[in-house]
């Protein structure tokens, strides 16, 4: 069996195909790791804006600017999915798995991790390259 017939078989089989207690279970974990990704996001933007002026040295902003935009994309998808997830259980139609819940819910760790990579990234280029500064800075040396 190639690849191709092998995704085609894959793409044709059913999904949520628990039971509904199941999907419920499903749903709430998915309404769990999303509220901790939102509260991650937040604090991430929050934080780093708060403390900004002691970590930046005048390196790579961009990458700073961009790990923020993930960071809110993040959180607008995880808006997004919680919002799917009331829909379907208003609904009571619970479908986790292949629709628009599983898709902003992928995307929205996607953008997260996307974000805390550049995040570190920024992070590691702003360290401060004199161990003098640093200590200085903190009070060690002294």
């Amino acid at each position: 069996m190639g690849l191709g017939s092998w995704i085609k078989k894959k793409l044709q089989e059913p999904v949520n195909k628990g039971s509904e207690q199941d999907r419920r279970s499903a749903l709430q974990a998915v309404a769990e790791y999303t509220s901790v990704l939102l509260g991650l996001s937040t604090g991430s933007v929050v934080l780093s804006a708060t403390f900004l002026d002691r970590f930046y040295h005048g390196e790579a902003l961009w990458l700073l600017t961009s790990s923020w935009s993930l960071f809110a994309l993040s959180i607008l998808l995880g808006l997004l999915t919680m919002g799917q997830r009331i829909r379907q259980l208003a609904e009571s139609e619970l479908q986790v798995r292949g629709g628009s819940l599983e898709l902003t819910s992928l995307l929205q760790w996607t953008s997260f991790l996307a974000a805390v990579v550049l995040f570190f990234t920024f992070a590691l280029q702003n360290l401060p390259t004199d161990s003098s500064a640093c200590c200085s800075a903190s009070g060690a040396g002294q």
